[in-house]
C-alpha cells in the first residue's frame, strides 16, 4: 500500500501496489530503465496544480489502509 501527497493539490491518494504498477509508466530506457512513474496532478493555465480525474478513485481511500492493516493483524507471526 502506498500514500502519496501533493502540497500544491492538497490532496492524498491511498493505492494499493498492485494498482499503482498498473496505472504507472515502466521507463522502457535509460538510467531509470525498468523502474516506474506515475504523474498524479497536473498544472492549470495559471500555474497551480490539480488532481488528474483519472486518479480520483484513490483519493483519500483511507479504508484500504484500514483494510490492509486489519488483514496483516489476522496473519500469524505479524504484530
Amino acid at each position: 500500500m502506498f500514500v502519496f501527497y501533493s502540497e500544491g493539490a492538497d490532496t492524498y491518494w491511498v493505492m494499493p501496489s498492485l494498482d499503482l504498477v498498473k496505472q504507472a509508466a515502466c521507463n522502457k530506457e535509460g538510467v531509470n530503465a525498468g523502474k516506474y512513474s506515475i504523474v498524479f496532478t497536473n498544472l492549470r493555465k495559471d500555474g497551480r496544480p490539480y488532481p488528474r480525474p483519472r486518479f480520483d478513485e484513490w483519493i483519500d481511500n483511507w479504508p484500504a489502509l484500514d483494510s490492509m492493516a486489519t488483514a496483516l493483524a489476522l496473519v500469524p507471526g505479524i504484530t
